[in-house]
């Protein structure tokens, strides 16, 4: 994939991926033709996996999302503290709450942790990837010079043979038209 387009690591300033699992769907490779390239069956079961993971890591996103908004709402009701003496659940609230943000900051870390080891195995995968095409390429390359000198060869050895046979031939025909004009009677 080439420049930014297609990259699996895009983050906005929310810190939310920017990269859909429809957008790896639909990203669509250049098919290489009479020539070495990527195994594209290989390339788009890389694709699918990162596409699941990434349908993962956004709906689990999202479920944390859903869970903050619901926290911050209970959070933001103003404090009275008539209820807070008579209501002991609001400490628990609270404490629920600290450990959401707590347990969300985790999920964050990881999940960004995960993402990048991610691109760090798939950024290895590629590289392999470009080592064995430029194997495959050399090789090819080198089979190719291979035949281009043999080709060679054999069109200097026919270019011989036909000097030869031509020669041989000048030579018995003028041999031949040399016999007739000895032969002819008188």
């Amino acid at each position: 994939m080439s420049g930014t387009k297609g990259r699996l690591d895009r983050w906005n300033s929310e810190g939310i991926m920017t990269q859909t699992p429809l957008k790896v769907t639909g990203r669509k490779f250049e098919l290489v033709r009479l020539r070495p390239g990527y195994n594209q069956q290989e390339v788009d079961r890389f694709l699918h996996a990162g596409e699941e993971e990434i349908q993962r890591l956004a709906a689990e996103n999202e479920g944390l999302r859903s869970r903050i908004e619901q926290l911050e709402s209970a959070a933001d009701e103003p404090f009275d503290p008539s209820v807070e003496a008579t209501d002991p659940g609001r400490d628990e609230a609270t404490l629920i709450l600290a450990r959401a943000g707590e347990q969300h900051a985790l999920d964050v870390e990881q999940a960004r942790a995960r993402g990048a080891q991610l691109l760090e195995q798939a950024r290895g995968k590629s590289r392999q990837l470009v080592e064995e095409a430029e194997r495959v390429r050399a090789g090819t390359i080198a089979d190719l010079e291979g035949q281009e000198a043999e080709l060679v060869r054999i069109g200097e050895s026919l270019r011989r043979f036909e000097q030869e046979y031509r020669g041989t031939l000048q030579e018995l025909m003028t041999e031949g038209l040399q016999q007739v004009d000895t032969e002819k009677p008188g």
